[in-house]
């Protein structure tokens, strides 16, 4: 669903990662697992929370800030978060600034 171009033919440009082991990790164990000089700006995890729901809100971490900011991103949007921060067109905290009451960012 990411990576199927959308009306618009956007997509979002994401390199999966699909290991058992990190199934049960928590988002601190995950991202103590992201190497130094680690090539992406962001992170996407599908996690139990995403599967649950017909949304798939995947948790999007926002690898460029110290903190580490997090939001959820319905899986149709991610196109509209990555490719935007992926060209420097907008920053990270725009969208999180955009995510409805419950935390998830469902477009502008």
């Amino acid at each position: 669903m990411v990576t199927t171009p959308n009306e618009d033919d956007f997509a979002a440009y994401v390199e999966f990662l699909e290991d058992q082991a990190y199934r049960d990790l928590t988002l601190e164990q995950v991202l103590d697992l992201v190497p130094a000089g680690f090539a992406h700006r962001m992170l996407i995890v599908a996690d139990a929370t995403c599967l649950a729901s017909a949304e798939l809100p995947l948790l999007c971490v926002d690898l460029d800030d110290d903190d580490r900011r997090a939001i959820r991103v319905i899986a149709a949007e991610l196109h509209s978060i990555e490719n935007n921060i992926s060209i420097v067109n907008m920053f990270f905290s725009e969208f999180a600034d955009a995510v409805d009451g419950d935390g998830v960012f469902r477009g502008f």
